[in-house]
């Protein structure tokens, strides 16, 4: 562990790394007496600048890596005054700085106890010298358990992970990663495509993301052979259910044309095409106009000719 004077050596070199690669007029480091007032920090501009220093000073490869820097990291860069625009929250000063990337909130560092080191677990230098230690206790985690492809990963429990002997990725997970093992996974091996349903359990709250019901949906459809939006009403919740969607028929209260109607608002859905009618839907349909009863009409005369 380092100590208290290295620690603020260290510090002091890192503002220093961002002072030089974003203008001193610009930025509002820790040691400055005129910190730049909030509403400069509303420039677009001045808040990539500053980020993007901050990525260089923090050794951060690509915005994956975001994650695992915390809202404390930042401030000590000279980022107080950005943060309080956002509620101190990095998360969502990110994505309003760098919109074009597809955030995902569950995967930030947000608790204060999560940003304390334990006794066990070093400090890094830079999360690129921390990305490449944890990486190398997963691929000797996996040598240990002949897990060969990717895969293998989504069957790995949190049991076994407990009971390694070297008891090394637990504290890691814990610390770094929020508990999560796929967010770790992401994080670790970004060269391949992590389907987070494929684990025994999903983040918190990750299916009241339309964004992600999305994603589910576009590799089921490839799965299934889905090119039109007509084509879903033939879907089933076995589909779901075999296709490791269970948890998302769960948050829809095991509605899977629910589910769709609240992933594609958009859609002018017909409810009563689906194979599982979704209930209360005939009672509307009574209480409605008749040309709902004439969609419903047509919809029939149509299904009967295409026979």
């Amino acid at each position: 562990m380092y100590n208290d004077v290295d620690e603020s050596s260290q510090m002091l070199a890192r503002c220093q790394r961002v002072q030089r690669v974003f203008s001193t007029k610009r930025l509002a480091h820790s040691q400055s007496n005129k910190p730049l007032p909030p509403s400069k920090w509303t420039n677009l501009q001045y808040r990539r600048e500053f980020f993007e220093a901050a990525e260089k000073a923090l050794g951060l490869q690509n915005k994956e890596q975001w994650y695992l820097i915390s809202a404390s990291q930042v401030r000590e860069l000279g980022g107080y005054r950005l943060l309080l625009l956002y509620g101190n929250s990095l998360a969502k000063a990110l994505a309003d700085t760098f919109p074009e990337h597809n955030w995902q909130f569950y995967r930030f560092l947000a608790s204060p106890v999560k940003e304390r080191a334990t006794p066990q677990q070093p400090k890094y230098e830079n999360m690129t010298e921390a990305v490449k230690e944890h990486r190398q206790v997963f691929e000797e985690f996996a040598r240990d358990k002949k897990i060969t492809t990717f895969d293998d990963w989504y069957g790995v429990t949190w049991h076994a992970i407990k009971k390694w002997d070297k008891n090394q990725m637990y504290p890691i997970i814990r610390r770094y990663y929020d508990n999560s093992l796929p967010k770790a996974l992401q994080v670790l091996f970004p060269e391949h495509e992590w389907l987070p349903w494929k684990f025994s359990r999903t983040a918190t709250n990750y299916w009241s993301s339309i964004d992600n019901c999305r994603h589910y949906l576009s590799r089921l459809a490839l799965e299934l052979g889905i090119s039109s939006m007509e084509q879903w009403y033939s879907l089933t919740k076995e589909h779901i259910v075999n296709y490791d969607g269970r948890g998302l028929l769960d948050h829809f209260n095991d509605s899977g044309a629910g589910m769709l109607m609240a992933t594609f608002p958009k859609h002018e859905w017909k409810p009563w095409l689906f194979v599982y009618v979704p209930r209360h839907t005939w009672d509307y349909i009574l209480s409605d106009s008749t040309q709902t009863f004439c969609h419903i009409i047509s919809s029939v005369w149509l299904i009967l000719m295409s026979m």
